[in-house]
């Protein structure tokens, strides 16, 4: 018996549930998965750092500052230099911002039970352990852990 194929399967089904989950979005809502992503977790974190931003989407800095001046030019976000450090910029989220993460959140709930569908809880639990564990070993046990907004069950 040869071994399973993973790393091309999860490549496969990394892009078939992105594809989809970008389909659907920019049909309801006119954004992406990552744009929505940075929003859950920047109205957690309001007026975070777009390094805090990078390193919980584990995107490099430069990806970050793009996204971020795309949410901004949508209104969606505002940036501000830090106070403190001028050199750093912080993200906060505008009412229109709001909006588009309370619209989203029940499409992120239905599309995880879609995902979910006909897997007993067990079986959840056990998809969510691999997961995690994959991120976990692929940053080396260096990277910072998952923000409540992208680890609680209805993320």
């Amino acid at each position: 018996m040869s071994p399973p194929r993973l790393f091309h399967l999860m490549h496969l089904a990394h892009h078939t549930l992105f594809k989809e989950a970008d389909r659907k979005l920019m049909e309801k809502l006119g954004i992406s998965s990552v744009q929505m992503s940075a929003l859950f977790i920047i109205k957690a974190n309001d007026g975070c750092l777009m390094s805090y931003l990078a390193g919980a989407m584990r995107m490099n800095r430069s990806a970050v500052t793009t996204l971020a001046q795309r949410l901004e030019k949508a209104g969606l976000v505002r940036r501000m230099a830090d106070a403190e450090d001028g050199r750093a910029t912080r993200l906060f989220i505008t009412g229109e911002g709001k909006r588009l993460v309370k619209k989203g959140g029940p499409e992120v709930q239905k599309a995880n039970a879609e995902l979910l569908a006909g897997l007993s809880d067990e079986e959840a639990r056990l998809i969510e352990t691999f997961l995690l564990s994959i991120i976990e070993r692929g940053s080396g046990g260096k990277s910072a852990p998952l923000p409540a907004a992208l680890s609680s069950p209805s993320a």
